[in-house]
């Protein structure tokens, strides 16, 4: 017996591995044939594996990455597990064999990377000191995406006013997070200023140091800014206050009151003779010069005059003013007042006043005035003469105006004086002696009872008269 398949095999076995109909014949001994076939079916589609992951990144946010493999009827990983889904926490490849139900297997498999670095949290602080200069701290953080402070406050930024210990969290875009903190010290000690002063009760004219301590910067009420300064206060009381700032910026103020004792006044000559002898046209400088009690570098001299028969007084410019062919030129800061001018114009100045007026800012200090006297002569040295006499005196006649004491001082008086007060009809008023002491005559006489108005006055000796001049009293 023989066997013929249709692909012309004649081995009784065979083996097919696609579907379709295979037939045989089949030749007995005696030659008759016959006919068989049978049909064969297939499936051997591969499995269609896959894997699906829930991330295929690890970070501190998302710590585990969940694979789910699909596509089979059974699966096993390359660790043997044998669940369609599994959980990993490590980055690496993970890889599953998916069986089909027809028994045909495949292969997938996923990454899974890793990011999980921490954060790296930092705050910067303006100042870590709090102190009277720097009353604010400006905290700012950085290093993620997001902030937590202490508070539950979210800005990046922040400030601060109070002393303490302030901490953030910092998450980074991988959700990871750190914490940072930070001290802020706090020195707000306010200084202890203090003065010593030199002294606290001086004399007109007299200086004093003050001296200021407790700090490292100074500024005195004055506008000076070293610890020590030296100052002439005016008379009455004077209060100086300094402002002490220490290292850390606070600052405390102290004062102290300089009291100066004595009486503001002006004083000058009574009267200076203009009466001329020749050559008339020599030129003469007559200077008159007052003193002023007390007087600080912020006093203000003003000059002005009068002419005899005139009631009102007209203004000495700063920079002078001419009275015909005669100069006044006030010098500039003092109290003194040059008259300049030929011997022979000096002569029509006789009978006029001059008045000088000493200010401090808005206040009068005081005034005094001089006549310009034509009962004398006039000679090289300038020297007062009086009409019957050649001793040579200085009086001074204080306060001017009187209220109720009149003082009277006679400087290089010799003999016994007379003063004497005469109203403007010459009807004499009062009358006192006056003895030298050491060549000095003191007046004080009480006037309390004169009627107010223009007196003259007039000190005289056993040789003639010395001296004349305008006394106002102020009821």
């Amino acid at each position: 017996m023989s066997y013929r398949w249709e692909d012309n095999s004649t081995n009784a076995v065979r083996t097919v591995t696609t579907a379709g109909t295979y037939s045989v014949t089949v030749i007995a001994a005696n030659g008759c044939t016959a006919t068989a076939s049978v049909g064969i079916t297939g499936n051997a589609t591969a499995a269609q594996a896959s894997v699906a992951a829930s991330t295929t990144v690890l970070s501190c946010a998302s710590p585990s990455a969940s694979l789910t493999a699909s596509g089979g009827v059974s699966y096993r990983w390359e660790d043997n597990s044998t669940n369609p889904v599994r959980t990993v926490t490590t980055a690496g490849t993970y890889s599953v064999t998916v069986t089909a139900a027809n028994g045909c297997t495949a292969t997938a498999s996923v990454s899974i990377t890793g990011n999980a670095t921490a954060a790296q949290a930092s705050i910067a602080a303006s100042t870590t000191a709090l102190s009277c200069a720097t009353p604010v701290v400006s905290l700012t953080a950085s290093g993620g995406v997001s902030y937590r402070w202490e508070d539950n406050s979210t800005s990046a930024t922040r400030t601060v006013s109070t002393s303490g210990t302030y901490s953030v969290t910092v998450t980074a875009a991988n959700g990871c997070t750190a914490t940072a903190s930070v001290t802020v010290s706090d020195d707000k000690t306010t200084p202890t200023a203090e003065i010593m002063a030199s002294a606290t009760t001086v004399s007109a004219g007299q200086s004093i140091t003050l001296t200021a301590s407790g700090g490292i910067t100074y500024q005195w009420s004055t506008g000076a800014t070293a610890a020590t300064i030296v100052q002439t206060p005016p008379i009455g009381s004077t209060v100086y206050s300094v402002t002490v700032t220490n290292a850390s910026g606070c600052s405390a103020t102290a004062s102290v009151s300089i009291t100066v004792t004595g009486t503001r006044s002006v004083v000058g000559p009574a009267s200076l003779c203009v009466k001329t002898v020749p050559p008339d046209r020599d030129e003469v400088t007559l200077p008159i010069t007052m003193t002023v009690s007390g007087a600080p570098a912020a006093y203000v001299y003003s000059w002005s005059y009068k002419a005899p028969k005139s009631t009102n007084y007209k203004d000495i410019a700063a920079k002078g003013t001419s009275i015909g062919k005669v100069d006044f030129k006030p010098v500039t800061g003092t109290p003194t007042l040059r008259i300049v001018g030929a011997k022979g114009n000096l002569n029509g100045l006789q009978g006029y006043l001059v008045r000088l007026t000493v200010t401090l800012g808005t206040e009068v200090i005081g005034s005094a005035e001089t006549l310009l006297d034509g009962n004398c002569e006039l000679g090289n040295s300038n020297t007062r003469q009086g009409v019957f006499t050649a001793e040579a005196v200085q009086v001074l006649v204080y306060p001017n105006p009187v209220v109720e004491v009149l003082q009277v001082e006679i400087k290089g008086l010799s003999q016994p004086a007379k003063v004497g007060l005469f109203d403007l009809q010459g009807r004499q008023r009062g009358q006192w002696s006056v003895e030298p002491v050491e060549g000095v005559g003191q007046l004080k006489a009480a006037v309390t009872d004169f009627s107010g108005g223009l007196y003259l006055l007039q000190v005289e000796t056993a040789n003639g008269v010395l001296h004349r001049q305008r006394v106002l009293m102020h009821r």
